[in-house]
């Protein structure tokens, strides 16, 4: 949605595999200039609409916080577009400790069913 850094895939580099921005980065602004990548008009407050609405078989990925001592994560500022889809498609997270902490932004809990991957530092689970 709103790339935070370079990736292959971005600049056509992988085969089958096409980016779609919602928000331009300085990452993606190149690519979608030359036609590598797309993007999404939108307006920031329809993006949970346009995302039920247009996307086939969805998935959500966000970067949270470190969970705190009660298994709390932020989601920081991908809460506005990505909180009114948790339990309705499927979910991953990458915990990332610039995210926020859990005390400065909407907080969730960690799903039940949530797995911490090893050292990939990343939580999955099925919506």
């Amino acid at each position: 949605m709103l790339p935070l850094r370079g990736r292959p895939y971005i600049e056509g580099e992988v085969e089958g595999m096409r980016h779609v921005s919602w928000f331009l980065s300085r990452h993606d602004k190149e690519a979608f200039q030359r036609g590598d990548c797309d993007l999404v008009p939108n307006t920031f407050s329809e993006v949970p609409i346009l995302l039920r609405q247009t996307v086939r078989d969805p998935i959500a990925l966000a970067a949270v916080s470190p969970p705190d001592e009660h298994g709390y994560f932020s989601l920081g500022c991908h809460a506005g577009y990505v909180a009114p889809m948790v339990g309705e498609i499927p979910f991953f997270v990458e915990v990332n400790a610039g995210a926020g902490a859990a005390g400065r932004a909407p907080r969730h809990r960690r799903p039940h069913r949530a797995a911490l991957r090893g050292a990939s530092s990343t939580w999955s689970r099925r919506g």
